[in-house]
């Protein structure tokens, strides 16, 4: 999964948390909707490379599931209070990648998920690469030296004076 830091087994069911345990009791001090927006699963997803003709998807508590296939959108499911099953298809004879969002506002417990017999589920391998130039401090080091016409350097240690 992507985006969960908690994840247990409960009741023949899976749980996925974005939040610890023990944020998730602080929330709860402050109040009951703090705690059930600190519960909900929102960015919370399988994001996973396979080459089976299928993922089947079985639980309970579904609320809205999105589906990506291959970077495109191909299914937006909601599901009441109570099981729930979907089955994607996929293409035959290639390695797709399947990205299923768990619900933004509300908590899906998860009992299965199914590929074909034999083929391969693999979890999606991320770039690690930063390139130099590209982040907003970058930018804006590069818009100040233009800006200001100085001999600032991307490299060289910045001071800045605040006021007293």
């Amino acid at each position: 999964t992507v985006g969960a830091v908690d994840i247990y087994q409960e009741d023949g069911f899976y749980h996925f948390e974005k939040c610890t345990k023990e944020q998730l009791a602080l929330w709860k001090s402050f109040s009951d909707f703090l705690f059930s927006t600190a519960s909900a699963q929102t960015g919370i997803r399988f994001d996973l490379n396979t080459n089976s003709t299928f993922v089947r998807v079985s639980g309970e508590d579904g609320g809205k599931i999105d589906v990506y296939v291959n970077g495109q959108l191909t299914n937006n499911l909601v599901f009441p209070v109570g099981a729930f099953s979907f089955e994607i298809k996929l293409q035959n004879n290639k390695e797709n990648r399947v990205q299923i969002y768990l619900p933004a506002h509300s908590v899906a417990k998860i009992s299965e998920i199914e590929i074909d017999d034999g083929c391969f589920v693999t979890p999606h391998a991320f770039k690690k690469k930063i390139r130099r130039g590209t982040s907003t401090l970058s930018v804006l080091c590069i818009r100040l030296k233009l800006s200001l016409n100085s001999e600032f350097a991307l490299n060289s240690p910045m001071q800045i004076e605040i006021p007293k």
